[in-house]
């Protein structure tokens, strides 16, 4: 295991998302002037007031916040706001981050911090060194605490909170990071595309018939499964995605499922994070001997996700809620994929043998080759099962025909 990004993920995981979870901001009505007009709006976050020199906004905590247009100096406190920054192409005006170890490998790498300052160590921020840096800017997440924010601003700082507590209030808060910096153009570029992927995923749950169960995991250990409970992010994600989440009855925000609770709860569906630091299904199978017995695994309806951003309310996370909501509800989606597999006896490949896919949608058939290799173009995806007639006895296969994650299928005669 990363224990770099273990500490950053674990730990995130439950601190981030609990402090995010608790977020109490209302809806606030204010009014929006411009040159021309003046007009009644009502939103949680916005703008207040706009000058040809200042911009007054309401953040995620419902503070009216002045900044001056448009900063060229910030500092982001979390990976979801270096996020939004980085998508809003801005990158050259980040001075000051978290600490690396906030950030996954890839996201570091990604957005090419190595020649930023680190302001934080773990939850503690260097006042002092923030205001070295001269930003015009803080943006401040779920995790600053209030005391924190009121500290910087005590120094002169100019501090934004983004505190969003849904996957519409993240979309929001792409379009007023965009309004603050100037780069409201490709910010609306950037609400389009995920109003319109959360659009289509609210539109289609509504023909749903069933709201599967759902355990959602990012960690194991030898006492159980880690998870998410109700009022977090996991539990908004099972719930937008069109499923149930069996642990959102617990009294913890980020439960541990012992083995035998697993089994009482025994989901339809299991999901587990995987994250950047090498888990797999077998880290979660390996540590309980009841593992087979769940009707996830016999149905094999167990997938894996990359979890380290379920933790950071950021843009990633729609991505994440697409695949959910294909995993969940594949009949829904008009997807299609292709499958390949191969058809073995002991070692020798079975050739000229018909493979018979059977879905919800139809049965398709198809031979294998001189060297028992098999493939299926434009599967519908879903549950599926193999046939296959070999030497007059008849062989069952489970197999899940997923777009995302189709794999490559042994089978064995």
């Amino acid at each position: 295991m990363n224990f770099k990004n273990n500490k950053s993920i674990l730990i995130g995981a439950i601190v981030v998302i609990l402090l995010i979870a608790s977020f109490v901001g209302g809806f606030y009505t204010y009014k929006l002037t411009t040159n021309s007009n003046t007009t009644q709006i009502s939103n949680k976050t916005g703008l207040v007031n706009s000058t040809n020199t200042t911009i007054t906004i309401v953040d995620d905590t419902g503070r009216f916040v002045t900044i001056q247009k448009y900063p060229q100096r910030i500092v982001s406190l979390a990976p979801s706001n270096t996020e939004i920054l980085y998508k809003l192409g801005l990158r050259s005006k980040i001075v000051g981050v978290d600490s690396e170890y906030d950030y996954t490998n890839q996201q570091w790498y990604q957005f090419d911090l190595n020649n930023t300052t680190q302001v934080t160590n773990s939850t503690a921020i260097n006042y002092e060194l923030i205001v070295s840096l001269k930003p015009s800017l803080v943006l401040a997440a779920g995790i600053t605490s209030a005391t924190q924010v009121e500290k910087m601003v005590s120094l002169g700082l100019t501090v934004v909170v983004l505190n969003p507590y849904t996957m519409h209030q993240i979309i929001n808060d792409v379009s007023l990071v965009g309004l603050i910096t100037g780069q409201n153009a490709i910010a609306q570029k950037i609400v389009t595309n995920l109003t319109n992927i959360l659009n289509n995923i609210e539109n289609k749950m509504g023909y749903a018939t069933s709201r599967p169960s759902v355990l959602l995991t990012y960690y194991p250990d030898s006492n159980g499964y880690y998870t998410y409970g109700a009022g977090t992010f996991g539990d908004r994600l099972i719930a937008d995605a069109g499923g149930f989440n069996v642990a959102n009855n617990q009294t913890s925000q980020y439960p541990e499922i012992s083995q035998e609770g697993l089994m009482a709860l025994n989901p339809m569906y299991i999901l587990v994070g995987v994250g950047p630091y090498g888990l797999n299904v077998l880290s979660y199978s390996s540590i309980n001997p009841l593992w087979n017995n769940l009707s996830a695994v016999k149905g094999n309806t167990v997938y894996t996700l990359n979890d380290a951003y379920i933790s950071e309310p950021d843009i990633t996370l729609f991505s994440i809620l697409q695949e959910m909501a294909y995993i969940l509800h594949p009949e829904l989606f008009n997807l299609t994929g292709n499958i390949t597999g191969e058809v073995i006896n002991g070692t020798t490949p079975v050739s000229n043998l018909n493979v018979t896919i059977i879905t919800s949608k139809g049965n398709f058939t198809t031979q294998t080759n001189s060297t028992g290799i098999f493939t299926f173009k434009n599967i519908p995806a879903g549950p599926a099962t193999i046939d296959i007639t070999y030497q007059g006895k008849a062989y069952t296969y489970a197999a899940r025909v997923i777009y995302l994650n189709m794999g490559y299928i042994n089978l064995s005669v």
